[in-house]
């Protein structure tokens, strides 16, 4: 929660962008994992699911090293980055999670 974000990075100069994160990325990120799931044959969801969770790690790897690499040099303008870009990435999971939920809620009406 916002205490393991603190923990993290510190206090928070945009508290609701520390709140909304993780409450946006982690339905959406659920979401579209069930989604996979019910599309795909069983052994190909996992597959897809740990090339997905792998690419991400590897991809996040990288992006420390560089932020490590650039950071010493231009602090402030890599954190105020750093934060833009998260809030864009929360902004669009949450789309496809509204998404997601609106075609369910579609879907259900139409069963009625």
């Amino acid at each position: 929660g916002s205490d393991s974000i603190e923990l993290l990075r510190g206090d928070s100069e945009h508290l609701a962008g520390a709140i909304a994160m993780p409450v946006l990325i982690g339905p959406g990120t659920i979401s579209a994992s069930v989604v996979v799931g019910n599309r795909l044959e069983p052994l190909s969801a996992c597959m897809a699911i740990l090339v997905a969770v792998t690419l991400s790690l590897l991809v996040m790897i990288g992006l420390k090293k560089v932020h490590d690499y650039v950071r010493p040099r231009n602090e402030q303008l890599v954190q105020r980055y750093i934060e833009v870009m998260g809030r864009i990435t929360a902004f669009y999971v949450g789309t496809i999670a509204v998404d997601m939920m609106m075609r369910g809620f579609s879907g259900w009406i139409e069963k009625i």
